[in-house]
């Protein structure tokens, strides 16, 4: 990131901003119409990084719209989370399985694919 000084038209004091580069697609976060040139939150996909609009719009948004789904599923009781494997073990990683609207079984993110 570089830093650049700005002079203030009203009061020629020299303003701090600073260039952001997307987490995500790692191009200079563009200085929007208001002046904001911090892009915005990539959180949940990066917790504490910054984004261009473009990795917002197609990235960050549907991320956060799936974990949403999965949190409702959750608390509606149509899905839960498997933390172990077949043989018993932890997974390094977690499986949600849902319901199934149709037939009414739970099917895991893995056997839909």
């Amino acid at each position: 990131m570089s830093i650049q000084n700005f002079p203030t038209p009203e009061l020629d004091i020299p303003v701090r901003q600073e260039r952001f580069i997307c987490c995500l697609c790692a191009k200079l976060i563009p200085v929007n119409a208001d002046g904001w040139a911090e892009g915005n939150n990539a959180a949940p996909v990066i917790p504490d990084g910054r984004c261009c609009n473009e990795c917002n719009e197609s990235v960050v948004f549907p991320t956060r719209m799936r974990v949403q789904a999965v949190k409702d599923m959750l608390d509606k009781g149509t899905a839960y989370i498997d933390e172990k494997d077949v043989f018993g073990q932890p997974r390094k990683y977690f499986v949600v399985v849902a319901r199934d609207p149709v037939t009414g079984r739970f099917v895991s993110t893995k056997e839909q694919e």
